[in-house]
């Protein structure tokens, strides 16, 4: 249905946004309640904690071995794309051999 013929929605329509948006307003209620039972049960907490920061630890940890590898790699091929660009125009000026 084209909206410029027609600009009252069906209750089909209707029904299918109000679905959605009392969805989103269940899953909101849901994510406040985790909160309240990790703060209820401290034994629970004190898992998840681990669970969690050593996640965030092994991450970071990876995070900083790639970076350290790919970051000289990136800077030397720059470099050498650089130099050769620039040479290759010497090269056709007949300043260099």
């Amino acid at each position: 249905m084209n909206s410029t013929t027609n600009i009252h929605q069906s209750r089909a329509d209707m029904s299918e946004e109000l679905a959605e948006v009392a969805g989103g307003l269940r899953a909101t209620r849901v994510w406040w309640v985790i909160p309240l039972v990790l703060l209820a049960f401290p034994p629970l907490l004190t898992l998840v904690m681990v669970a969690v920061l050593s996640t965030l630890v092994v991450a970071l940890l990876a995070t900083t071995a790639v970076a350290t590898v790919a970051v000289p790699v990136m800077l030397v091929r720059r470099v050498r794309a650089h130099r050769r660009a620039h040479r290759s125009a010497l090269v056709l000026q007949g300043l260099r051999k």
